[in-house]
């Protein structure tokens, strides 16, 4: 259980569960929160720090999910009942 969040403590998260499970992925999908993501974007994701240090000191590549399309789209291109 978490009380509080920041870009630290979700660095920290991340490096116990690592340690929990004895080895790191390689790869990690990240949920755009902003506690690790500053800017999503499909070549060049902008993220924090203190998070991209934790991720190059254990290797691990990060990829933000895609930003999904707004609502307003998706009913504009449905089409009538």
């Amino acid at each position: 259980m978490v009380w509080k969040s920041g870009e630290q403590v979700w660095a920290e998260l991340h490096e116990q569960a690592w340690r929990y499970f004895g080895v790191s992925c390689r790869y990690v999908v990240l949920d755009n929160l902003k506690e690790g993501v500053l800017k999503p974007d499909l070549y060049e994701p902008a993220l924090n720090l203190v998070y991209a240090a934790t991720l190059a000191y254990y290797e691990v590549v990060a990829d933000p999910a895609r930003v999904r399309e707004s609502l307003a789209v998706y009913r504009r291109d449905a089409k009538p009942r």
